[in-house]
Parts: C-alpha cells; structure tokens; sequence
C-alpha cells in the first residue's frame, strides 16, 4: 500500500528539517516550491495527500487536503495534526469500498447491497479486501500466508472453511452464489 503524500509548499527550511527524520514518519514528504509545479504534482498523483502551507492556495479553494499553519509552530503539534487528518482520511475511505455492485464498510464491517446489510467478521472482511485487491485469482496458499499468516507447508482446510462459509453468508443475504468464484487457481471476486 502506497503511503500518503505530505507536500510542504513554499515551506523548503521546514521540509529540510523534517527530511531529516522522515524515515520515522508514516507518510512521504515533498517540497513544492511554484505553484505550476505543485498543479504539474497534484495531476500525476492518484494518492492521498495534504498540502502543508503557510498561505490559501488558490488552485484548490476550500479544500480539506490543505493545512495552512500560522507559523512559528512546535513541530510536534504539526506532526500530531498531520497524524489526525491522515487516520481521518483513511478511516472516511475505509467506510466505502465499492466491490462491483457491493459496499464494503472496513470500519464496520458491513457488506452492503442497496438496503440490504450483511455483518462480517474481521477475517471475513480481509478476506474480501485481499481477493478484491489482486489482480489475479487468489490461491489457498496466498490466503493462507497474506491473510491467516499461516506458513505455506502448513495442511490446513481452514482458508476454504472460511470462503465456504462466508460464500454460504453471502448467498444467504444477498441470494448471489457467484460473488466469489471459485476458479482452477483460486478465487475471484
């Protein structure tokens, strides 16, 4: 997973300071220092980022990726307000991850399908997520090792216990037997 992207803008002697340590920080750091360059930034990057400034940018009115800072300021409390946007951030994307027609709320743990609602386990929900997330059919092994954590020469039926399970869930509440398919090499959502 792709860590989130802190942009210090016109602010080079705080980025120096920072880049310092960044290796303790959960987030990637960058300094911006023209405004063409910063749009030129913000058009290749997909990722989630915020934009640390001492001024209102005006290419992104009203925007909540931007923190503009009175400064002088402890760098202390602007680590701890960059921590606190960031877990916000991802807790608000956790809550609505689309699987084909389907609604996984990570932080609930509810499948959704229009009003219809379906409580999952914590392992359940990973499960979805790691076969939603791979480009290709997901095999017993690579559950057993990526999700369960289990070693791969370990003989246990305990990957497909729980797909079986949770297909079984699935189909119970929503009347769909084909939401996880199961192929030659493993499984597909």
């Amino acid at each position: 997973m792709n860590k989130p992207i802190v942009l210090f803008y016109k602010l080079s002697t705080l980025y120096e300071i920072l880049s310092e340590i960044n290796n303790l920080f959960n987030f990637d750091i960058y300094n911006i220092l023209q405004e063409s360059d910063l749009a030129n930034f913000l058009k290749e990057r997909k990722n989630h980022f915020l934009i640390i400034s001492e001024t209102k940018i005006n290419q992104i009115p009203n925007n909540q990726n931007i923190i503009v800072s009175n400064f002088p300021v402890k760098i202390s409390n602007l680590l701890e307000n960059i921590n606190i946007l960031l877990l916000k951030r991802k807790f608000v994307s956790q809550s609505e991850i689309n699987i084909n027609d389907y609604r996984l709320d990570l932080n609930a743990r509810i499948l959704k399908l229009g009003k219809k609602r379906l409580k999952l386990t914590q392992k359940e929900a990973e499960v979805l997520l790691f076969i939603r997330n791979s480009n290709k059919d997901v095999s017993i092994s690579s559950l057993r090792k990526k999700v369960w954590r289990y070693s791969s020469e370990l003989e246990t039926h305990t990957v497909e216990t729980h797909v079986y399970r949770l297909r079984k869930k699935i189909k119970d509440a929503f009347n769909d037997d084909s939401f996880i398919k199961s192929k030659d090499n493993g499984y597909k959502i």
